[in-house]
């Protein structure tokens, strides 16, 4: 770009294009703070749809670098606005409702959580495998496994060589008559 297309450029750009891009600049460059208020507002449906339309204004009714700029301006209005009011949306299978949670903001946990959660200690890895190992329940086995590993085949020879076994049986193995 040649210095006087740039020249050109910055000359077409009015006063109050100016003061908009030195605003968005503020925001996007310091860490400012954002009200609840209006974190909350920009959060919801209705804020992000003023912020697409305001889009749609600065692209089209203002110089082309004013509009980028917005746009990394909405993402970072977006993005605070969400770190204030922690909201989470949840989607739900019925139509097209999208509420909103409320989390609780995250705090550092005090010196004695450390060592303990609640009444709680902390356990090991080991320790909670094993309690949750607890939990499941105990193996049973069904009377065709039990009859299968007592009188199933069992291999005695090598791989390669056929089994011996005959799975119709002349003998009854302590089955009654009828």
């Amino acid at each position: 770009m040649s210095k006087s297309k740039f020249l050109g450029w910055v000359q077409s750009l009015s006063y109050l294009e100016w003061i908009i891009i030195f605003l968005f600049l503020v925001f996007i460059v310091f860490p400012l703070p954002l009200n609840h208020t209006v974190a909350l507002f920009f959060d919801s449906s209705l804020g992000m749809v003023l912020l697409f339309f305001a889009t749609l204004y600065f692209f089209l009714g203002t110089h082309p670098a004013v509009g980028v700029l917005f746009v990394f301006f909405a993402y970072e209005l977006l993005r605070r606005s969400h770190a204030v009011t922690q909201q989470v949306p949840l989607l739900r299978a019925e139509g097209m409702n999208f509420p909103s949670v409320q989390r609780e903001p995250m705090q550092q946990p005090p010196e004695e959580s450390l060592i303990k959660e609640g009444n709680q200690p902390i356990l090991t890895q080991d320790e909670r495998d094993a309690r949750m190992a607890s939990f499941n329940p105990q193996i049973q086995h069904t009377l065709e496994e039990e009859i299968v590993a007592a009188y199933g085949p069992t291999r005695t020879g090598a791989i390669y060589e056929p089994p011996t076994f005959n799975p119709i049986t002349s003998s009854k193995i302590h089955a009654s008559v009828f």
